[in-house]
């Protein structure tokens, strides 16, 4: 759990949570058309409760609209909200999922962050469960509509 919390700490320190009252509206209308760095940004808002209230679930919506289109830092960000249950239910398979899937995108100290999150997963998971998904995350594209 301890890694989860790190990592998470880390990409809220290097991805720069906007912290303007008044980007809020602009940066919304952004990840409302998709613009999925804006989905990033305001998922770390909501999951920070910078700029907004503090809400696990629209921080876990924004975050899975941004991994969809394929935003390794929200892929990692997903992962760890599944593992830890905040905002969605606790799932270990989706979690190693989203953190293997960053892991493969992300570089530098964030990769590692992916890959441990990755690791102590696994310690938590069947055979079974990690054949699982290892198998979903190699199948998955990105949405591009």
């Amino acid at each position: 759990m301890r890694w989860f919390l790190i990592g998470l700490i880390a990409l809220l320190l290097s991805a720069g949570v906007p912290a303007l009252a008044d980007d809020i509206a602009d940066l919304r209308a952004r990840a409302n058309q998709g613009d999925a760095t804006a989905q990033f940004n305001l998922g770390l808002m909501y999951e920070s409760g910078e700029g907004v209230a503090q809400d696990y679930t629209q921080a876990f919506f924004w975050y899975r609209k941004a991994a969809d289109q394929g935003d390794a830092s929200a892929q990692l960000n997903l992962g760890v909200m599944y593992g830890r249950g905040a905002g969605v239910a606790q799932n270990f398979v989706q979690a190693h999922k989203w953190c293997n899937i960053a892991a493969a995108h992300l570089t530098g100290a964030n990769r590692g962050l992916a890959v441990k999150s990755r690791d102590i997963l696994e310690r938590k998971m069947t055979q079974a469960q990690v054949a699982e998904a290892q198998k979903i995350a190699q199948e998955w594209k990105p949405k591009t509509d």
